[in-house]
């Protein structure tokens, strides 16, 4: 484990009120390749004037959380990351302090929350805050979850602090809008109601899921049979390769890797569940459906 101090010295305290404390006026760096593991039930306090340069990986037991003054929030290239048993459903949990809020309905099990520091930025261009959480739960179905994320407005990066939206990444970088609401004396963005958990983000600007392209002879489509089912278009000279299905939460809930040739195709052998959905053809055109 390798630790470098810079500027002055590293100062780390354990303190009989179970605290570890960086120093105000100290910076530390974890060096990329290297880790951290805190494991006593302590709480790490980083004040002003303290930096904490995170490029390698900081792991928090299960009793050990982080209190970051604002302006003080760790950055860096690593991550750090909490797993926690969660056997009962949680309400407004902050795990490890890491600044993603969790309540549930239903217990989401062993769940482990990462968050990093390095910007997302997605296929349009558009570029997120320097921070997002990532909330792995054992069980990630059905968990009418509330979710909020915790920022230091120092991570904002260009991005206005009331015109924060939040997302969750679908696939790589796609990025699905969630409604949420911002309280900036909080410092929080809040979503509710998602079924399922995931990589969670803010961006200033509801940012397009894919490339959709306009309505005509020549692109893909979706139409309904006289019973109601759908049946996708394929175009004359395209291919369909793999169609995904997914739901209001960015959640992929079925997927195919087929050949589809030019002409008409039903889609509703892949058992969707009635509601909304959107259709990704060959992981780039996306269409909105409506399965009965």
């Amino acid at each position: 484990m390798k630790f470098k101090a810079l500027g002055t010295a590293l100062l780390l305290t354990a303190m009989a009120q179970a605290q570890m404390s960086t120093g105000t006026g100290t910076t530390m760096v974890l060096d990329a390749g290297t880790g951290l593991r805190v494991n006593a039930p302590l709480v790490w306090q980083i004040p002003a004037g303290a930096s904490v340069i995170n490029n390698g990986s900081v792991v928090l037991g299960s009793d050990a959380s982080l209190s970051e003054s604002p302006g003080a929030a760790i950055t860096g290239d690593g991550t750090e990351r909490i797993q926690l048993p969660l056997a009962a459903p949680p309400t407004a949990l902050d795990a490890g302090g890491l600044g993603g809020i969790l309540t549930t309905t239903l217990a989401p099990g062993p769940t482990t929350f990462i968050r990093g520091h390095l910007p997302y930025t997605d296929y349009s261009g558009h570029v997120s805050i320097a921070r997002w959480i990532h909330v792995l739960p054992a069980v990630n179905s059905g968990l009418n979850a509330t979710f909020s994320l915790r920022y230091d407005e120092n991570e904002l990066n260009a991005v206005p602090e009331l015109a924060q939206i939040l997302h969750i990444r679908a696939e790589d970088n796609i990025w699905w809008t969630l409604p949420a609401a911002v309280n900036a004396t909080n410092n929080t963005v809040t979503t509710t109601g998602l079924d399922s958990l995931g990589l969670f983000t803010t961006f200033d600007q509801d940012l397009p899921n894919a490339v959709v392209e306009p309505t005509g002879p020549g692109v893909f489509m979706v139409g309904m049979d006289p019973d109601g089912a759908p049946w996708l278009r394929v175009p004359a000279g395209q291919q369909v390769r793999s169609l995904e299905f997914f739901d209001n939460t960015g959640r992929c809930i079925a997927s195919s890797a087929m050949t589809l040739e030019a002409g008409w195709h039903p889609i509703g052998s892949m058992h969707i569940a009635h509601g909304s959905y959107v259709l990704r053809v060959n992981r780039s055109t996306s269409i909105p459906v409506l399965c009965p």
